[in-house]
């Protein structure tokens, strides 16, 4: 028995030993067994980064590819941007060579119109001996008595009427053989020449007003005030320089006169003064325009009518109403 307990460490030592030795093994079962789990994990990791790294660079692959098409379409674009350039240049210098060729027939326009004004006003001062008898601001109370003259002196002559005017009177004027002009819708300087729209608005409105009277589609014209006048300086500067184009181009012949009758000076006069003025006037003319108006105050034109007809006949003149054809007495000096 003693035997035994003395027996008895020496057991639980070789149990102690045992059971460490079983801990051990286990122990190290657990590190295999955890370093396979590591080493899996790592496997896995590590196929996931390769799987990650090889989308990656698919996707690389395919941006670099669709960055290419782009280039590619860039160039194309810079090769069509640079044609189309090109071709804009070249419409450009076409464009400027066709305004210049525009300009250069203008300018020969207006050189052969000068001839021709030319060669009229040298017709004026040579050929036969012409009168023109023109009264503005018509028709008025005294249209009838001036027809009535003209008819008995079997002489003719030219209108230029407002829109104001007692328009009843269009007809006898066209009825007796006469030419009708426009002078204006109205005689307000500010309106008229306020632009060239407004000008034009104001004679097409009387032009549309005539032919509708008397069938009679004039495009004589007198400006009010003349070409010359400087009344429109102060209301459009330039006007009457861009006017004396534009109503040639539109088919409009302007008229003037150089010979005037100066029954619109304000001052008194009488009908012997009246035909003084004018037959001093015409001495060394040999076409003539004369102007007179045709308004409800002009009493003394209407007065001096057959005695200025009858001393101009005796100097030579025929009377004749005015056409496109006519020269057109123009100022030529234009103060605005």
């Amino acid at each position: 028995m003693k035997g035994f307990f003395r027996s008895v460490p020496n057991i639980v030592m070789l149990t102690l030993i045992l059971l460490l030795s079983a801990a051990l093994v286990i122990s190290s079962v657990s590190l295999v067994q955890s370093q396979q789990d590591v080493d899996a994990a790592v496997n896995a990791a590590s196929d996931a980064v390769a799987a990650a790294n090889a989308e990656q660079e698919q996707a690389r692959e395919e941006l670099e590819a669709e960055i290419e098409a782009l280039n590619g379409q860039v160039e194309e674009k810079a090769k069509e941007l640079d044609a189309a350039k090109k071709d804009l240049d070249a419409e450009k210098q076409t464009k400027e060579e066709l305004e210049q060729t525009i300009q250069d027939l203008k300018d020969q326009i207006e050189s052969l119109r000068a001839q021709v004004e030319r060669l009229k006003l040298s017709a004026a001062n040579t050929g036969p001996k012409i009168c023109y008898l023109t009264f503005d601001d018509g028709p008025s109370e005294n249209t009838l008595k001036i027809l009535d003259i003209l008819k008995k002196a079997n002489a003719k002559a030219t209108f230029f009427v407002l829109g104001t005017g007692n328009l009843d009177y269009l007809d006898e004027i066209h009825a007796g053989g006469h030419a009708i002009g426009l002078h204006g819708d109205n005689h307000v300087y500010k309106s008229i020449y306020a632009s060239e729209e407004a000008f034009f608005a104001n004679i097409e409105s009387l032009r549309s007003k005539v032919k509708a009277r008397t069938g009679v589609d004039t495009q004589l014209l007198r400006f009010p005030g003349g070409s010359s006048n400087a009344v429109s300086k102060s209301i459009c500067p330039g006007i009457m320089t861009k006017l004396v184009k534009s109503v040639q181009e539109k088919g409009y012949t302007y008229f003037d006169w150089n010979v005037s009758a100066e029954d619109a000076t304000g001052k008194p006069i009488t009908a012997q003064q009246m035909v003084k003025i004018v037959t001093d006037m015409a001495k060394d003319k040999n076409q003539i325009c004369i102007l007179m108006h045709d308004s409800s105050s002009k009493t003394t034109t209407v007065e001096a009518l057959p005695a200025m007809i009858a001393a101009l006949r005796d100097m030579g003149y025929r009377f004749e109403a005015l056409s496109a054809d006519a020269y057109s007495f123009a100022h030529g000096r234009l103060n605005n």
